[in-house]
């Protein structure tokens, strides 16, 4: 009976020994948690829709948090459309004994967007609107987009934004308009940095200058702003 006993935990063990293995290194889809996902979402903001076909679950047995990456996800927020590339997720396995589900971080990626469609979300985001008003328009992509959360779902404000500016155009002045802006953009501690920035300035008179190799450093002070800003010409 004893050997018996020890034989089947031995094997339990072992089954146990081989999953974690393969969630660790392989990972493993499934469509089991999509509900779970989805309602607590809804439950800590109702303004965000997310859907998606399934997950993939990947296991960091050091950190007991299980990497979680949604299959053709499609993200709705306050009635704005996101096409998303990729959205991933670190889920710690508290869940698993208090039955609730407690999504640490969340990762994700887009295509690219037009700042015109998702210009008043800005607002929610603690990212003010007016700041932006000199934007007439702008085509930008967001490359890694990293939020943290606490244990009731809570969006902490210590979130990070890097992407690219595919093209942009920007009214400095009634004299003065800036045109085909590219660059790399990041965004921390409300800190906004553009580097390898060119583009084109027009002034009334329709007279050009070609600008690049820029960088530009935005820091809120008080109520203003200190902007650094560093480039080369030809002109």
């Amino acid at each position: 009976m004893r050997k018996t006993l020890v034989s089947t935990i031995l094997f339990i063990l072992f089954l146990l020994f081989i999953a974690i293995s393969y969630l660790s290194f392989f990972g493993y889809e499934t469509v089991r948690f999509n509900k779970i996902i989805k309602s607590e979402l809804k439950k800590s903001n109702n303004n965000i829709d997310l859907n998606f076909d399934k997950i993939s679950i990947r296991l960091d047995i050091k950190k007991l948090v299980l990497f979680v990456k949604l299959i053709n996800p499609n993200l709705n927020y306050y009635d704005t459309t996101f096409p998303l590339k990729s959205l991933r997720a670190n889920v710690n396995l508290e869940f698993l004994t208090k039955k609730k589900l407690f999504i640490e971080k969340i990762n994700l990626s887009t295509e690219y967007l037009e700042f015109n469609k998702v210009k008043p979300i800005l607002n929610k985001i603690d990212l003010k609107e007016e700041n932006f008003k000199n934007i007439i328009k702008a085509r930008f992509q967001i490359n890694d987009l990293r939020l943290e959360f606490d244990e009731n779902f809570k969006l902490k404000k210590n979130y990070t934004i890097d992407g690219n500016i595919n093209t942009a155009e920007i009214k400095i002045s009634n004299n003065y308009i800036i045109k085909n802006l590219i660059a790399n953009f990041s965004y921390k501690n409300s800190s906004f940095d553009l580097d390898k920035i060119s583009w084109n300035l027009k002034d009334s008179k329709n007279i050009s200058g070609d600008f690049f190799d820029g960088k530009l450093n935005l820091k809120p002070v008080k109520k203003d702003y200190d902007i650094d800003l560093i480039f080369k010409t030809k002109n």
